[in-house]
């Protein structure tokens, strides 16, 4: 009789997964901003130099390998085929985690379903840390670095990134390297899509920004 209601209790959640992709529901999200490297707050390192951050190339692309899966390292290989910018964090010399930040290709596109990307605002997204390595500021980390090289080798002059309001940990980490929360954006996810009931506010920017090509 045990064993009869594992299996139950194992096909109904099952079918919880494949049915609450198809339940429509209201979240929120804030909405983040950082305008250049002078607002941002560099977080402490690991005394003993433990940690690392880089840029994700060609070279090192299959080190996402190191935590992820075979279908994250597919969706990487298209970000740099896109021309898109992420940044690696090392432990030890294991790679733990990851960002990307969505830029400008010739046309306007939407990080998450809502977060405009044009020729001078660029999007963070697709982060990750390692669960074994959380709580070494590695996520700050990556955000300081990855916004560093976008600002540095981009025209990018505004930087977005958002986060789910009840996801304490990246809304605390987002706030403590400098971004500004924007506002808060009630989105509607249903089906693998999300619907935003509000705009992003858009900001004059000075389109005679020089930068390193």
């Amino acid at each position: 009789m045990r064993i009869a209601a594992e299996k139950w209790r194992d096909k109904a959640r099952r079918l919880r997964e494949r049915v609450s992709p198809l339940i429509p529901r209201v979240e929120r999200d804030a909405v983040f901003e950082l305008l250049s490297q002078g607002q941002m707050n560099q977080p402490p390192r690991s005394p003993d130099l433990l940690l690392r951050v880089d840029r994700v190339t060609a070279d090192n692309l299959t080190d996402v390998l190191q935590f992820r899966n075979e279908n994250v390292l597919q969706a990487f290989r298209q970000y740099l085929a896109d021309k898109d910018i992420g940044v690696y964090a090392y432990w030890d010399g294991l790679a733990v985690g990851h960002v990307w930040a969505a830029l400008w290709h010739g046309s306007k596109r939407f990080v998450g379903g809502y977060l405009p990307v044009d020729v001078s605002t660029a999007c963070m997204h697709f982060s990750s840390v390692s669960p074994s390595y959380r709580g070494h500021k590695i996520y700050q980390n990556m955000l300081v670095e990855l916004a560093k090289i976008v600002f540095e080798s981009t025209p990018v002059r505004r930087i977005l990134i958002s986060c789910s309001v009840d996801n304490l940990a990246s809304y605390s980490a987002i706030e403590r390297v400098g971004f500004r929360r924007l506002l808060i954006l009630p989105v509607l996810r249903w089906g693998g899509r999300t619907i935003r009931f509000a705009r992003i506010p858009k900001v004059e920017t000075d389109n005679t920004k020089v930068f390193r090509s």
